[in-house]
């Protein structure tokens, strides 16, 4: 929760106290507060903007205190609301922007406003998901694809990997690139994010002989998911025919694995 102190020394009215969330879930109701002091004064109305965008209006001495303005997607709970807190109900995505608050005195008529910003996040649809990783035994020195996706959010998700719980950066021996995907058929627009690992097993990947394969999913600090697999790593080499024969195995199920990852994952987004 973001708190705004916000003091004046050219106007005896003041907001005190700002609370507008940093980051909020849609489909979640949020509670908006703007805490005055009118130093002795009377209030004459408070007003809450969206941008430039007024939407919400409270006047004490009008026979219907609360006035609303139509803002697409927003829907306020007049029940909840009054001069100091403005609830919102099932935040919409398109609810991420400025918010304003703004206070007005009757007699000399001063006005002072705050404001604060607030982003709305919707949450992936499960996962993070790994793919690519072989069913089979790998050996050193195979060459392992694996891909990482998180599906349908907003903001789309930063994914990072973790061999051994080490986070993995691009260099040397591993190559990681990342994919966007819009998905404009959804209301609202969402996001899916793909990052793809590529890399020859050594051995210093392995542990016990296992390499452990992380991929972790964050949007902003709202939300965290990850998702842990197993590879499996011959540790007794066999004869030079034999290895030859685990590492073509290997790698073809790695390339198997991704060419039905990709299948799925086009189904999955659309049908999802």
């Amino acid at each position: 929760m973001l708190t705004l102190f916000l003091f004046s020394v050219t106007e005896s009215v003041k907001i005190r106290i700002l609370d507008v969330p940093q980051v909020a879930q849609a489909g979640h109701d949020v509670p908006l507060t703007c805490d005055y002091d009118l130093e002795r004064q009377r209030l004459y109305q408070i007003k809450w903007y969206k941008g430039t965008h007024e939407f919400y209006r409270y006047t004490p001495l009008d026979r219907e205190r609360i006035k609303l303005f139509l803002v697409e997607n927003m829907h306020v709970d007049v029940q909840r609301s009054d001069d100091r807190t403005v609830v919102l109900n099932n935040l919409h995505v398109d609810m991420t922007g400025k918010y304003t608050c703004e206070v007005s005195t009757e007699g000399i008529f001063e006005t002072v406003q705050g404001n604060a910003g607030m982003t709305v996040v919707a949450f992936p649809r499960g996962g993070p998901h790994i793919q690519g990783v072989p069913n089979e035994e790998v050996q050193i020195g195979d060459e392992l694809l694996i891909n990482c996706t998180s599906l349908k959010s907003k903001p789309a998700a930063i994914l990072n990997f973790f061999i051994n719980n080490n986070k993995v950066s691009h260099r040397r021996g591993i190559s990681l690139r990342q994919f966007l995907i819009v998905n404009e058929e959804d209301t609202p627009q969402t996001e899916s994010s793909i990052l793809s690992m590529k890399f020859h097993v050594r051995k210093n990947h392995v542990r016990q002989g296992r390499i452990l394969i992380r991929c972790e999913a964050t949007i902003l600090n709202a939300y965290r998911g990850d998702k842990t697999k197993e590879i499996f790593v011959r540790t007794h080499q066999a004869a030079n025919l034999s290895n030859n024969k685990y590492s073509s195995i290997a790698s073809k199920v790695s390339i198997a694995a991704t060419l039905s990852w990709l299948i799925n994952l086009l189904v999955l987004i659309g049908l999802t």
